[in-house]
């Protein structure tokens, strides 16, 4: 009977023990929060590298720019979804600690980005880290912090935000402004000019033989509001050293004391971006820096309804 409690109390001691050794052992939730202490207006400047892409974004004044690989303006809506996850994430569970397993979390260097936050009057990033793939709840994904070899679960992070390419951030309006807003367009195309004129929601066009109702033109202006550009070309120059013919179409908004040009160029390009498969057009525009491929078809369905205001 002495040696039964002999046994038992030692068999309590290492129960005892493996219950303090498993709890010791558990990966840790830090529910650490990187950017949660700063304050969204002193971020200056964002940095995303991968192995397709090269990104830096910075904060001018309240305005977003995207500074490499070219600078240009930014989609506000992409931008402002980047910070947001950035700002709100937190680092959760300790997943792995062994580099061997990067691989299995998309943490290896061909398919992770980098990504560092500068904020104002600091030098060194207040977040450096990289993202892996998504992980096993929907809007986390797996994250490791530069210096640090474990992976650990990010949450509300979705990696998605991160292996976007260039022009996904930049800004896709052919037309800065709503022309459904414009106070007059001038339309030239086919050596014919259309003068439309909005006061208040109402729309006319002047020199028709046809009476044509405020609201068919409304939905030919309409059509302009949702012109995108699908892929975005070198520096604006002479439209000749851009290999350019001669103008297809022509639209100046008028808003206020603002005029705004844009040029639709004759030639015809294959989609480059092989998203489309179909045939693109060059565009200029006065207010912007880049060139710029809008799809061919695009344009064709606006002259087409255009050809009907006689």
């Amino acid at each position: 009977m002495k040696k039964l409690f002999v046994m038992l109390g030692v068999l309590g001691v290492l129960l005892l023990g493996a219950v303090l050794l498993w709890f010791k052992g558990k990966p840790v939730t830090p529910s650490q929060n990187p950017l949660g202490s700063i304050d969204v207006g002193t971020i200056q400047t964002i940095m995303l590298e991968n192995q397709t892409s090269s990104m830096t974004f910075q904060n001018r004044e309240g305005v977003w720019t995207l500074i490499l690989p070219v600078e240009d303006e930014v989609e506000p809506t992409a931008i402002d979804r980047l910070v947001t996850g950035l700002k709100a994430f937190s680092i959760g569970s300790i997943v792995s600690e062994n580099p061997n397993n990067y691989s299995r979390f998309d943490l290896v260097s061909d398919k992770a980005t980098r990504v560092r936050v500068f904020v104002k009057g600091n030098e060194k990033a207040v977040l450096d880290g990289y993202v892996g793939k998504s992980a096993a709840n929907p809007g986390d994904s797996f994250f490791r912090v530069e210096g640090n070899p474990a992976v650990f679960v990010a949450n509300e992070l979705p990696s998605y935000l991160f292996k976007r390419e260039v022009r996904d951030f930049r800004f896709p309006k052919i037309f800065k402004s709503d022309p459904g807003q414009a106070d007059a367009i001038e339309i030239k195309f086919d050596s014919k000019i259309w003068n439309l004129v909005r006061s208040s929601d109402t729309w006319t066009m002047s020199g028709l033989k046809k009476e044509h109702s405020s609201g068919q033109i409304k939905s030919l202006v309409e059509k302009l509001t949702v012109w995108f550009s699908a892929e975005f070309g070198s520096l604006k120059g002479n439209p000749s050293s851009l290999g350019m013919e001669k103008n297809h179409l022509e639209i100046v908004i008028h808003s206020g004391a603002t005029t705004n040009r844009v040029v639709v160029n004759s030639m015809l390009i294959p989609d480059p971006t092989r998203r489309y498969s179909v045939d693109m057009r060059p565009i200029t525009a006065d207010d912007r820096k880049y060139g710029m491929l809008i799809l061919a078809k695009i344009v064709d369905d606006f002259t087409n309804e255009l050809k009907t205001f006689k």
